[in-house]
Order: structure tokens, then C-alpha cells, then sequence
């Protein structure tokens, strides 16, 4: 991911992770005409200073909201969580909207946890549109947010390190490591497993089940190339049924993202 441009002391930028013809492509690899999916993501670096995250909290999050921020002492966690706020409500109001809106739009919008910890939108008394599903990630110096139409969804960003290595074990069979190498270009270990671990976390945010799915509960069994540098991974969950679930996944610099979309006609979903 390439740093975002300058921004005022008001504002902050979104940083573009995937182009829009990329985006057209995966969602028509995801649901076709059926629906629509947004993405937004953000450089962290931006959220700087203490003055500007003031600003923005007060100007997109609802007051619960801005009380929760505040729970956050460490400022890393505090920017993380002001990071997915701000990435989830611009993703929903891409659909919602069919153009800019202003800022005080986003207080309409409260971004909820279930108490399994899945995020989901709650809107306010002038909001009479269905709200899309939404799921949120961050790691390293980027949070980001997917916003689904009618689709349970699965969004997931992880900074690629040597660290995933000594934890394979946990999460990767060597098949599946073996795949992935075979089928990504000039992928190193620690990319191929990062990866990975990003496309099964996806999976496992977009599926609702109890108790939540485990790494090794979840199979790559089928992968494939797109025409955008990704990949497409087709992942068996034999404790919910036979479906195969597709996973989209690509390596952006040093950075794995994955997106799962779940039909809500799909078991498990």
C-alpha cells in the first residue's frame, strides 16, 4: 500500500488498496448482479495527532462511540479503533449514498459489536435504508472496512512477517503450503502463510457459527489466479457442510487482504 497524499487538518484520505476496475471484477466473482460490496481503507499514519483524531471522532462518531474511543489509552489500540470506525461507516455510505455525503451523515450510522465480537451497523431514527453487513480489520499501519449488501462478509488485512513461520503448525498443513507456492508468484514462505492465515480469517469472520471455526477446521483445497495479481481459494468447512466457500486474496506490498463473501442462502451463513 502506497502512503496516502497530504491532508488537511480536518479531513483524512482514503488509501486505495484495490482499482476500480479491480473492484468490478470481485464483485462480480462474488455475487454478480445480485449485490453490491465497498471497500475502504486507511493509512493510520494519519491519525497523528491527538487534535486531529478529536476532530474526527467528534465529526463521524456517534457520542457512545466517542465514549468507547476514549476507554483506549494506548494510542495505538486508540488509533486502530478510530481507524475502523472511520473505514466501516465510508464503506456503508458508498451504498447507501449514490454520491458524497456530508460528514454529520456518518453519526446516523453507530457501528455495533454482537457479543461474539462481530461488528454490525445500527442506524438512527432518519435512517430508513437496509443497512449492509460489514466486517473490519487493521494491522500494521492500515484499518480497513468491507460494507456487503444483504451478504454475510469477511474482511481481513495482515502485515506479512517471518513471525507466521514458527506458528504454521497452528493453522497451515503442508498441502495446503505446498498450493500456495505452487500457484503464487515468487511467493516466499512468510507470504504464502501469511496469505493464508488471511483468506482462512476472512472465511471464519464471514461465517456465523458457534463456536467459531478453527484454523485447521478450515481446508484450501482449490486455488486459482485472477487477472488482477490475486488469487481465488476454494476452502472446505466440513463441520458446517460440503459447500466449498471462495476466498479472495491478494499480496499488496507487504500486506496480505482477503475478502469472503457468504450468500445468505448458504448453510452456515
Amino acid at each position: 500500500m502506497k502512503n496516502s497524499k497530504r491532508f488537511s487538518t480536518s479531513e483524512w484520505q482514503e488509501t486505495p488498496l484495490l482499482s476500480p476496475t479491480e473492484l468490478d471484477s470481485y464483485r462480480q466473482l462474488f455475487l454478480g448482479n445480485e449485490a453490491q460490496f465497498a471497500l475502504s481503507f486507511i493509512n493510520l499514519t494519519q491519525l497523528s495527532t491527538v487534535l486531529l483524531e478529536s476532530h474526527l471522532a467528534a465529526t463521524y462518531l456517534t457520542n457512545s462511540e466517542q465514549e468507547r474511543l476514549a476507554t483506549f489509552t494506548f494510542a495505538k489500540r486508540h488509533r486502530e479503533w478510530l481507524g475502523g470506525r472511520l473505514t466501516a461507516k465510508k464503506a456503508a455510505m458508498k451504498l447507501l449514498n449514490n454520491g458524497p455525503c456530508p460528514a454529520s451523515s456518518y453519526q446516523e450510522l453507530s457501528v455495533e459489536s454482537h457479543e461474539s465480537g462481530r461488528p454490525f451497523l445500527l442506524g438512527s431514527a432518519n435512517t430508513n435504508a437496509l443497512l449492509p453487513e460489514i466486517s473490519i480489520s487493521h494491522s500494521g499501519n492500515y484499518a480497513g472496512a468491507l460494507a456487503v449488501s444483504g451478504h454475510a462478509c469477511g474482511l481481513d488485512l495482515q502485515q506479512v512477517s517471518p513471525k507466521v513461520i514458527a506458528i504454521r503448525e497452528r493453522f497451515a498443513s503442508p498441502p495446503e503450503l505446498a498450493l500456495l507456492l505452487a500457484k503464487g508468484d515468487s511467493l516466499g514462505e512468510a507470504q504464502a502463510l501469511t496469505l493464508l492465515w488471511s483468506a482462512k480469517e476472512s472465511l471464519r469472520k464471514a461465517v456465523n457459527c458457534a463456536p467459531l471455526l478453527g484454523f485447521t477446521e478450515i481446508t484450501l483445497l482449490k486455488l486459482q489466479k485472477t487477472a488482477h495479481a490475486g488469487l481465488i481459494g476454494h476452502f472446505s468447512c466440513p463441520r458446517l457442510d460440503s459447500t466449498l466457500r471462495t476466498v479472495f486474496f491478494l499480496l499488496h506490498e507487504d500486506y496480505a487482504c482477503a475478502i469472503t463473501v457468504i450468500s445468505a442462502s448458504s448453510p452456515g451463513s
